[in-house]
Formats: C-alpha cells, sequence, structure tokens
C-alpha cells in the first residue's frame, strides 16, 4: 500500500491554559515562572504539601534547595511552583532521552521549538535525561499550500516525515506540475524545459528511522537533504514541464529493508534512484539497478562497491584515492616552496590520511615524519624551515582528534610560517591558521539564485538548519536539478544522456562525472583546493580546480 510522506507546518496551535488550584495563596513571578508563597502549618510534611497542591516533592525542595539540609520548620514560608494545567487532548508527553535536543523534538513531533519553551518554561538549554516535556499536538493530516500562480497549482511541503504513515518503506509522492514563487525563470529552468518527455519518476532512499524508538541525530541531514530534493522540483518544474513522480523509501540501516524495498514492483519504474546512504545498501541497490539499467546515484559515501563494472552508478564523492592524489599532485607543484611535515599517532589512525601519505610517497614527495608528540612536547622546532612554508598534516581528519594540538602550532607560527592541511568540515571551527583543504563546494553562495533559494526556504522550511559545512538541503538541492536535466537530454542511452550535461556549476557543489572505466560508472571529480595561504604556482588563481 503507498502513502504520502510529506507534511506541511501545522497551524499555530491554541493552547488553553487555566489554573489548578483557586487559592487565596500570594503568588510570586521567578524567571516567567508562577510559584505560591505558602507558610507551612504545625504538622506538615513534604508529602502532605506536595499532595494538597498537586506537585512532586521533588519539585518543591528544587526550589527551595534550604530544605536538603534543614528540613521544613513550622511557619516557614516555601516557593510551590503552580502546576498548569494543559488540555490532554492538545499535547503529548515526551520523555527525554539522551543526546536528544529541543530541535530535534521539534522536528519529530512537526512543531515549532517557541511552542515546546511555551509549553515547559523551566526548560533549559542543557535538559536532563527522563525530564518529561509537554509536546504540543500538530495536526496531523497532509495539507497543501497554494502558490500565488495564473494555474493556481500546489506545493506539499514538509517539515517531518509522519512516522505513524512510513511504514516498510512503501511510499510514493506525485509532484505534478509544480510552480515556482520566487521570481523569474531561472537557468535552471529553461535547461530543464527543453524537453517533449511527458513523465519523469525517481525515487529516493534514505534512512528517515521513521521505525526508531529512539531518533539517530544525523537523521536531520537526511532530512535536510530531502527538504533540498523537493525545493528542487518545485523550482524547475511549471505547467509545461512533464509530470514528475516521486517514489520515498524509508530504507533504515539494514540490508533487510532493502531488500524489501528492491521486492516493491513499481521501483521498476524509475528513471532514476537517489540514495541510499550506507555502503552495504549501496551494494545490493547497484547491483538492483545494473539489472534494470536504472542510474542510480550515491551521494554521500565515497566507498561504492563495483563502480568499475557497473555503469549505471553516479558517485558524487570522489574515493580517498583520488582526493590523495589530487592534494599530492597541488603539492608537488609547490615542493620547492614547503617543508611537508607529516606528524603520527600510534593512537590515532585516519585512512585518508593513511592514503595520502602513500600517495606523497608514490609521487616522490619529500616528507619529514615525527611523533606528534614532539609537537605537544615542544620539540618540535629543529625539523621546521625558516626559508620555506612548513605544511603540516595531521594524524587524523577527526577534528575532535587533532583539536588540542592547534594551540602549539599557533604558538610555532610566530616564528615560523605554518600552513594546516585542514578539511571542508573544519571550516565551522574557529581555525587560527593558515590552511589548505579539498573541497566539492564552493565558499562563497552569494548570487541571485542563491538569494531565491534561501527565499523560498524560509518560506517552506523555517527551521534552523543543523548543518552549515556542508549544507545537506543545497547538496540534495543540486543534484536533483543536475540528475533532472540529465535525464531530459534526447540521447537515447544513459551514458549519452550524461555527456551532455556533464559539467554542472550549482548552488553549492560543482559538479564533473567522468567514466571511472570503459564498462564501469561514473564519478564527480570537481575536487577543488582551497588555499588562503601564499603558496602559489605561477598559474595558481585563489582556488585550483581539478
Amino acid at each position: 500500500m503507498l502513502k504520502r510522506t510529506l507534511l506541511l507546518t501545522a497551524a499555530t496551535l491554541c493552547i488553553f491554559v487555566m489554573q489548578a488550584q483557586t487559592t487565596s495563596y500570594p503568588t510570586d513571578t521567578i524567571k516567567g515562572k508562577i510559584f505560591y508563597r505558602y507558610s507551612v502549618q504545625r504538622g506538615e510534611g513534604l508529602y502532605r504539601i506536595s499532595k494538597n497542591f498537586g506537585v512532586s516533592q521533588e519539585d518543591i525542595v528544587r526550589h527551595n534547595p534550604e530544605l536538603q539540609n534543614s528540613g521544613l520548620k513550622f511557619g516557614q514560608t516555601i516557593l510551590i511552583p503552580v502546576v498548569i494545567q494543559t488540555d490532554s487532548s492538545n499535547y503529548i508527553v515526551h520523555e527525554l532521552q539522551p543526546k536528544e535536543t529541543k530541535y530535534g523534538i521539534a522536528r519529530q513531533y512537526g512543531v515549532k521549538m517557541s511552542q515546546i519553551e511555551e509549553l515547559n518554561p523551566e526548560t533549559s538549554k542543557t535538559m536532563r535525561i527522563g525530564e518529561k516535556l509537554l509536546i504540543p499536538k500538530a495536526d496531523m493530516t497532509v495539507a497543501q499550500k497554494e502558490l500565488p500562480s495564473n494555474d493556481q497549482h500546489t506545493l506539499v511541503k514538509t517539515e517531518e516525515i509522519k512516522q505513524t504513515e512510513i511504514k516498510q518503506a512503501e511510499i510514493k509522492t506525485d509532484t505534478t506540475n509544480i510552480s515556482t514563487d520566487i521570481g523569474e525563470t531561472s537557468e535552471e529552468q529553461r535547461n530543464y524545459s527543453d524537453s517533449t518527455a511527458n513523465r519523469i519518476t525517481l525515487a529516493v532512499m534514505l534512512p528517515f528511522m521513521t521505525d526508531a524508538v529512539k531518533r539517530d541525530a544525523s537523521i536531520e541531514r537526511f532530512m535536510e537533504f530531502y527538504e533540498g530534493i523537493l525545493l528542487a522540483l518545485n523550482r524547475l518544474t511549471n505547467s509545461t514541464t512533464p509530470k514528475i513522480t516521486v517514489y520515498t523509501y524509508d530504507t533504515d540501516k539494514t540490508e533487510a529493508r532493502i531488500q524489501t524495498i528492491l521486492s516493491d514492483s513499481l521501483l521498476l519504474n524509475a528513471d532514476a534512484i537517489i540514495g541510499p546512504a550506507y555502503p552495504v545498501q549501496v551494494a545490493l541497490v547497484a547491483e538492483y539497478a545494473q539489472q534494470n539499467n536504472i542510474p542510480l546515484l550515491v551521494p554521500f559515501t565515497s566507498k561504492v562497491p563495483d563502480i568499475e563494472n557497473n555503469p549505471f552508478i553516479l558517485q558524487f564523492n570522489p574515493t580517498e584515492l583520488y582526493e590523495a592524489q589530487t592534494l599530492a599532485s597541488w603539492i608537488k607543484q609547490r615542493k620547492d616552496k614547503l617543508n611537508c611535515l607529516v606528524l603520527e599517532d600510534s593512537e590515532i589512525y585516519s585512512s585518508s590520511i593513511a592514503t595520502l601519505k602513500q600517495e606523497l610517497q608514490q609521487q616522490q614527495i619529500t616528507t619529514t615524519q615525527a611523533s606528534l608528540r614532539l609537537l605537544l612536547n615542544d620539540s618540535v622546532e629543529h625539523l621546521l624551515a625558516q626559508d620555506k612554508t612548513n605544511l603540516i598534516i595531521l594524524p587524523s581528519d577527526r577534528y575532535s582528534a587533532i583539536q588540542n594540538t592547534l594551540s602549539h602550532l599557533g604558538i610555532l607560527d610566530a616564528d615560523y610560517n605554518i600552513v594546516l592541511l585542514s578539511h571542508y568540515a573544519w571550516q565551522k571551527e574557529n581555525i587560527d591558521l593558515k590552511q589548505i583543504y579539498t573541497s566539492l563546494f564552493k565558499h562563497n553562495t552569494l548570487s541571485v539564485d542563491a538569494i531565491k533559494y534561501g527565499v523560498s526556504r524560509q518560506i517552506f522550511f523555517p527551521q534552523d538548519l543543523q548543518n552549515d559545512a556542508p549544507r545537506y538541503d543545497l547538496l540534495g538541492y543540486d543534484l536533483t536539478i543536475w540528475l533532472l536535466q540529465v535525464l531530459q537530454q534526447q540521447a537515447t542511452d544513459f551514458a549519452g544522456k550524461l555527456a551532455m550535461t556533464n559539467e554542472y556549476k550549482g548552488l553549492q557543489s560543482r559538479l564533473h562525472f567522468e567514466h571511472v572505466s570503459d564498462n564501469g560508472g561514473w564519478m564527480n571529480t570537481a575536487i577543488t583546493i582551497s588555499d588562503n595561504t601564499s603558496i602559489k604556482a605561477s598559474e595558481d588563481v585563489d582556488e585550483t580546480d581539478f
């Protein structure tokens, strides 16, 4: 059975509040919370008072910490939190789980953070595990928002995949004739419209984890990626373009779920598949795609099995080896200006750094290798050069593994010219060093189309983004626009279609797919070396494209 997956933002909920008790006790408002000022009567204990006021003993002690040591005394004035009773038909009680945030909880239930905060005024930024929060109930019906267009077409917009409706990954979303409200026809629209095809069917496979008891924090990035897909469809389609049908599948993280999805006969109608996320699932879907001649766009993992023998695979993230080869070639062009210092640590391992070291050796680039402990013990200066730029290669690409060493490099930078081999994801960190890093993404996304996109996103998905390096919504947007342009080409075979739209510069991503082998698939090779240093070859600009 097929079900829609997309939800609209619920209308602002009306919460009806009434006081739990009508008493003549004086009240005080402290930090937005209302308290009774109660004078303890003779013979009263915490239990009696808590029952009379309908609060827990723990709450009374928390607001009167002196009771922990002295206990209750006759005539003592204490604060009793006023219990606010909310119509139970309008809220859900949620028990806070480890690693949950108010943002994630709001996304889970399809409500706004401000609504949760209004209903739970005592909720702090660092909430306690096991704490019970009142969550306003959102309107769980699928709704539509009218867009200002002559044909009055509609856009189904989502804030959350409805948890109770996606079961066993069997959903279909029809986005027929979606119109745009963000200005004049874009270049993407004009390119996309040059077609006489009548229908495109996309299958989207992402781990929404709707059956999970606890939501994985990583699911937010896939939600944002999916929002980007929807905004791409909204941007491209109008009354003259083909009908687009999207089958959206919740892949979970298991092979069993993928097997269930692949048994769906409707999947055979797909003109292309986007996803899944995890390598073990990609292997199964890639085999299915090859057997049924369906292009498979793999947007996340760089570990795509058998791409050398499967011409239907489109791999967005290049392999570690290709990235290492690109970076080593960049270093080789500047080897006369560089002193490459590779720091090692037996307790830290990164496969990408290991691959880079092998490639530097393969290209006969001279490096100096030293223990990371020398740096931490301030004993590395004798390995640094005064007349060259010292390129520091740390033992891991995980920021958490090396962040404690950056202060040591900052001290050395005062006397030596230090450049850090960084990583794109580190750009959100406050690193006070010159850096180089490889990237598939552009620095500056400010353009007319980017502004239009930002307006559109704010209208349909007003939540704050959880991911910004890279932005997963922009990744979904760019990949979807590019893929639909490819599918609209008039060549009779997929390779021919791809050759006609091989180069693409999106709002965030740069795409250039190349054949990995004569009988194999395609890999994006649009890597940029971002360099904010002075290590330039004569032909260099600020960013070197490969």
